[in-house]
């Protein structure tokens, strides 16, 4: 428990989409396994009243994609987050969180801080790709992903070790430049994941800045879904419009 508590947790958002930032702090805070400080990371100011446990804080002008990384770096190097929790604005947590697995990671990524530790991503993205096995644990695996694996640097629900995201951040790149990027294969680096059960299930809003009608579904089961009485209340309150 006392890795968890350690954890920060970030959000990055941009000025289209922040709009849905209501929505991921309402079922932030009903899903995550204990009471946590939650970063936002974006540009201009929000004109509506987020929890009282999130706090803004404003890069200046949003002046495109291209500068992501390093709008990225010049808030990372003012912080001393050994490990981090970084996810956007749109990727909606969909079910409560996996505790006991959520502490397992936050144990392995705080023993494991080293220069070869990239992210642990928190959801069943990796195991769509090729992977390795590390551990059987029963009911779940300790997975690491390929060396030749795309999208090794996704910015899906990820912890980072802050010294190599630092790093990574140094080339000017837009986020999707950062996910795509090849020389994130082969690099030596590992990138950790679950299989079997996941610490989230989580949901995507926009696409090419459009809705994605079925915003509530998990991205990679879409037999797995927030309740409807949570998606009836969020879209009734107007926090996943259409842009």
């Amino acid at each position: 428990m006392n890795n968890l508590k350690k954890l920060k947790v970030y959000v990055w958002t941009a000025n289209k989409q922040m709009c849905c930032l209501p929505a991921w702090a309402y079922l932030f805070n009903k899903f995550w396994p204990i009471k946590t400080e939650v970063g936002i990371i974006g540009y201009d100011l929000p004109n509506f009243k987020l929890p009282d446990n999130f706090t803004y804080t404003s890069l200046g002008e949003q002046r495109g994609p291209e500068y992501f990384t390093e709008d990225m770096l010049k808030f990372f190097k003012t912080k001393q987050d050994e490990c981090f929790y970084l996810t956007t604005e749109d990727g909606f947590i969909v079910r409560p969180i996996k505790k006991y697995i959520m502490e397992f990671i936050a144990d392995v990524v705080f023993e494991n801080k080293n220069d070869n530790f990239l992210r642990f991503c928190l959801t069943s993205d990796v195991q769509k790709r090729p992977h390795d096995v590390i551990k059987d644990y029963g009911d779940f695996h300790l997975i690491t992903s390929n060396q030749n694996s795309e999208y090794r640097q996704s910015l899906h629900h990820s912890i980072w070790y802050g010294k190599t995201f630092t790093k990574l951040l140094e080339t000017k790149q837009s986020p999707w430049q950062f996910e795509g990027n090849q020389s994130a294969k082969n690099n030596n680096m590992n990138v950790f994941a679950t299989k079997g059960l996941y610490a989230i299930h989580c949901g995507h809003g926009y696409k090419q800045g459009k809705k994605i009608n079925n915003w509530y579904d998990d991205c990679n089961d879409k037999s797995i879904k927030l309740e409807s009485t949570d998606i009836n209340f969020i879209e009734s309150q107007g926090w996943v419009p259409e842009l």
